[in-house]
């Protein structure tokens, strides 16, 4: 019996265990790495001959996708000219290590993975990678059971933290499962078995003790609540996409105006006490954001190196976007933020809003709010995994696929099937 699969759906099935790997961060390890770095090696020995056919068919490729190759090819070149000013070299090895994955990983998404089909099996990697995070959450809830790599960790933590060794990591994982489960169920009438992944969830990162998780949950309910009201204003009103952009910008100007008021009634410090336990860590964060800032300040266009936040302030900022400043500078947040504006916009761009687009509205304030809760979003690749589903997947990419993906054997030759 002769059974063949292509390259192109092995190579897609890696991918998705690369996604699902990470699920378990750094607990599981091989000759001192992670198990998932050794699967993206592995895959990207099995892409050469797509980095080749890239290549030599550079001049045939669309106008985005030279965009997309050459941004990848620049960040990569300039996270290596760093290294002339690094503090430390260590910290940027360790740096790049991570910083060649994720631009690997960006490389598959945006050049290779975008037809229905291999999107979509992503996606059902992100829900598998949700069940599995979900499934040791509740052991560890029922059992009181951690698993801790360390002694010492288990004496720091009383919150459920997964094979992730930290509970701000640990809540981050889900969320981002969660969201880019959200963008899968969307278009497959599947919307109370997305809600039942919310509820459990929810309950999970409740668990966790990450304030900055629970409040992105409470960020995407309310965000999804007024997208909602955008539709039904939409479809109920003339001109909607000019009321739909003065209410929103009314919004933000209102919460902005508010938040400047309420920090400038009194000193900062004292402001985030009144507002934190004892036990909280706030003041600690703030002191933080403070010394990467002075970091990202002194290198704004240059960037400090990779890593290098960690090196400097013994720690990395625990927020993505600043992190990403003060490593690699002004230029590579200008990118991200271009990105999540992209995302966040489509729902003032379209006539007839759908859930679609209220998704991604809700996703942005959401994605940059747990964005400050895990240790570092840098590391945890699922962040640019996520992040790319929601900006490269538009909604008539989506809208045939009415099943589950499964495989099938039929006539000798195994289908991938959506």
């Amino acid at each position: 019996m002769n059974v063949s699969i292509s390259d192109k759906k092995i190579k897609s099935y890696l991918f998705g265990l690369l996604v699902i790997s990470c699920t378990f961060g750094d607990y599981f390890k091989l000759a001192g790495r992670a198990y998932s770095q050794y699967i993206a090696i592995f895959l990207a020995l099995f892409s050469i001959a797509d980095f080749v056919n890239v290549y030599l068919k550079y001049k045939k490729l669309e106008w985005e996708k030279k965009v997309i190759l050459f941004l990848i090819l620049a960040w990569m070149f300039f996270a290596v000219i760093q290294v002339f000013w690094v503090g430390d070299i260590a910290s940027w090895k360790s740096g790049m290590r991570t910083l060649v994955i994720n631009l690997f990983i960006c490389f598959e998404m945006c050049m290779i993975l975008r037809e229905n089909r291999d999107y979509l099996l992503v996606m059902r990697s992100v829900e598998i990678s949700l069940w599995m995070s979900i499934a040791v959450g509740a052991y560890e809830i029922i059992t009181k059971h951690h698993f801790d790599r360390t002694p010492e960790q288990a004496a720091f933590y009383n919150e459920i933290r997964g094979f992730l060794g930290n509970p701000n990591d640990f809540a981050t994982w889900i969320i981002l499962c969660l969201l880019g489960v959200t963008l899968y169920y969307v278009k497959q009438k599947r919307k109370c078995l997305c809600l039942a992944e919310w509820i459990v969830g929810t309950f999970i990162i409740y668990h966790t003790g990450s304030r900055a998780g629970l409040l992105s949950v409470v960020a995407a309910v309310f965000f999804l609540v007024i997208g909602y009201a955008f539709k039904l204003m939409g479809d109920a009103q003339k001109d909607h996409r000019k009321k739909r952009k003065a209410f929103h910008i009314l919004g933000i100007i209102s919460v902005i105006v508010l938040g400047g008021l309420w920090l400038i009634s009194g000193d900062v410090v004292a402001v985030i006490n009144s507002v934190s336990s004892a036990s909280s860590s706030d003041a600690f964060r703030l002191r933080i954001i403070r010394d990467s800032l002075e970091v990202a300040l002194k290198y704004v266009l240059i960037g400090a190196g990779a890593n290098q936040t960690s090196f400097y302030v013994g720690i990395n900022p625990h927020n993505f976007l600043l992190e990403l400043l003060a490593d690699f500078g002004l230029v590579v947040v200008i990118l991200i933020v271009y990105i999540l504006w992209k995302i966040f916009i489509r729902i003032f761009e379209v006539e007839k809003i759908t859930f679609y687009q209220i998704i991604c509205y809700a996703f942005v304030p959401t994605f940059l709010l747990v964005s400050i809760s895990s240790s570092s979003m840098a590391r945890l690749r699922m962040t640019w995994v996520v992040l790319l589903l929601y900006y490269f997947a538009p909604a008539e990419q989506m809208q045939n696929c009415k099943s589950k993906i499964k495989v099938v054997f039929r006539d000798n030759v195994w289908y991938g099937k959506a």
